[in-house]
């Protein structure tokens, strides 16, 4: 499944990209397209460099300031990242049928600073999140199924 994909099918709960460039990986966390009002990010391990030094990452904040971390294309080489309604406490999840069972709307992995993985219960999220990919140009991108995931813990 390696290239870039349509629209998903309804079995597609989230995608996996190898990205190459690091612009590229902070253009696919701005998330563009993606409403998230009424929703608050809770970053678990984050770290993520500015030109020149060490960006500190709330545990929790607002989409608008999530997306501000990313506006003058910092150096990512880790972000575990949850995003939940507003209302609800994040919770400990584990393994996929954590997540499915929890009120968490999406989970955000990068590793090695080029690898991404999205997941997400909503799938007007994750067609944007495809397209999004797409338009990144020559980059990996795959679909993640149940059958396809290979992921047996939701934490890098």
């Amino acid at each position: 499944m390696n290239g870039h994909r349509n629209s998903p099918t309804n079995d597609v709960i989230g995608i996996e990209c190898e990205i190459d460039h690091p612009n590229s990986v902070n253009a696919l966390l701005r998330f563009n397209g993606i409403d998230f009002e009424n929703f608050y990010f809770h970053a678990l391990d984050a770290m993520v460099f500015g030109k020149e030094q060490i960006v500190s990452v709330p545990e929790t904040l607002q989409a608008d300031d999530f997306k501000k971390l990313f506006e003058e294309d910092p150096y990512c080489p880790c972000l575990n990242l949850r995003v939940y309604p507003v209302g609800t406490a994040p919770q400990k999840i584990d393994t996929y049928d954590d997540y499915r069972n929890s009120p968490c709307e999406m989970i955000v992995l990068v590793y090695d600073s080029a690898y991404v993985e999205i997941y997400t219960k909503n799938k007007t999220w994750l067609d944007t999140l495809i397209q999004n990919a797409n338009e990144l140009q020559g980059e990996r991108i795959d679909l993640k199924t149940p059958e396809t995931d290979g992921r047996t813990e939701m934490y890098v």
